[in-house]
């Protein structure tokens, strides 16, 4: 017991004296809490206000980001998995300190899903063990994300580009964030004030009105129908999900095909621009930000790419293992290479790029399966009925 009180004294020490850190201090000593950092900040109100007073945005959305992500069991690529949900929820929060301060005051988590565990074997998720998702798709034990309460999940392949070994898990696209859709659930229900939830119910009010007098109307998910007239797309079904698949469109990590239509989804900021009315682009700009960084989602090709790069270079030394230098015996002197601090550039085509890092550093640029299944409206009058919003979001098939 007076060990375990010695340990709470120090993490409030620690705690009290983040303000004053410099970044790289503060990352570090974020960084070597781990699992023990997330709720720290739970009930200390004034610590997060000063915070947020003291600290660009852009900082106190990576320190943010720092205390939200947490691991949960072991992955593939836990270092990875976790730099790049933090660098995605970084990007999130970047431009609306207000937001986060809302978001760290309620406790808000994101938790990594290993690649060979269900959903439901979490702890914040095990109420939903064997609850099928809707009478047509499966059980939230095959659901690789969630979000919309203060508990955010997401398949940690989703943030490298593997795979998953759980049965009738959803495959999603290359290039699709599961993170960027559900921590927007999660802003939506925890961060937004009443002013701009209004915003959205309204414009996706009048995206109805238009199809409900035929006209041809644009969603984030594509055109409304697809070859059934009964089935919308992904984005129709309520505006939770409208808002959900809007954000990932903003940021350009909304690849793919929607499942219910098979048309290509509308992706990217001119999107938003062309297609959106002026309100919802302004209110986009307000939570996220004016100039939006695309973000790598899901690299399922560079992934595989690189996988069959290593596969290749360690057939080449099985091939020659018989191949003994003449100088064997000598002892090699070069150092195992040190593991560098996080770095983010920007490629050719202006995405980031988030490397494996350390600690979270200073971004280099202006700051800035949940498996999605819902039932379906069978009155095409507006409005589709949206869910409860005290339960998880449900997942889409990909």
């Amino acid at each position: 017991m007076k060990q375990a009180r010695s340990g709470e004294v120090q993490l409030d020490e620690l705690v009290s004296r983040l303000p004053a850190m410099s970044p790289m201090e503060r990352a570090a000593a974020l960084e070597s809490l781990h699992g023990n950092r997330q709720n720290i900040l739970m009930g200390k109100p004034e610590l997060v206000e000063q915070l947020r007073r003291t600290l660009s945005a852009e900082v106190f959305a990576q320190t943010a980001a720092q205390l939200i992500v947490r691991s949960s069991g072991d992955s593939d690529q836990p270092v990875t998995a976790r730099h790049a949900a933090e660098a995605q929820v970084a990007l999130m929060l970047g431009s609306n300190p207000k937001i986060a301060e809302r978001l760290l005051n309620k406790g808000v988590q994101v938790v990594l899903i290993p690649e060979d565990t269900q959903l439901t074997s979490l702890k914040e998720f095990r109420h939903l063990d064997g609850q099928q998702i809707t009478p047509r798709h499966g059980t939230w034990n095959q659901a690789r994300g969630s979000g919309g309460t203060v508990h955010v999940a997401v398949g940690a392949e989703n943030l490298t580009g593997g795979t998953t070994s759980v049965d009738r898990a959803p495959h999603y696209d290359d290039g699709y964030s599961v993170l960027i859709h559900e921590f927007a659930h999660t802003i939506n229900k925890n961060g937004l004030p009443d002013e701009d939830l209004l915003v959205l119910h309204e414009a996706f009010r009048q995206k109805w009105d238009k199809v409900n007098l035929g006209e041809q109307v644009q969603w984030p998910d594509g055109p409304t129908f697809g070859a059934s007239p009964t089935h919308p797309n992904y984005s129709a079904t309520n505006v939770e999900e409208y808002f959900a698949q809007l954000t990932n469109a903003y940021y350009g990590a909304n690849a793919g095909r929607d499942p219910y239509t098979g048309h290509v989804r509308n992706n990217g900021k001119n999107y938003v621009e062309t297609h959106e009315s002026p309100q919802v682009m302004d209110l986009l700009k307000r939570i996220y930000g004016t100039h939006p960084s695309p973000v790598i989602a899901n690299p399922v090709r560079q992934t595989k790419l690189d996988n069959d790069m290593w596969k290749g270079f360690r057939d080449f030394q099985t091939a020659h293992a018989d191949r003994t230098p003449s100088s064997s015996t000598a002892t090699s002197t070069t150092a195992s290479p040190k593991l560098q601090p996080t770095t983010f550039t920007t490629s050719d085509d202006g995405f980031l790029d988030v490397s494996t890092a350390a600690h979270l550093k200073s971004l280099g640029h202006t700051p800035t399966n949940h498996t999605q299944k819902h039932p379906q409206p069978t009155n095409l009058t507006f409005p589709p009925e949206g869910l409860n919003t005290g339960t998880p979001r449900k997942p889409m098939n990909r």
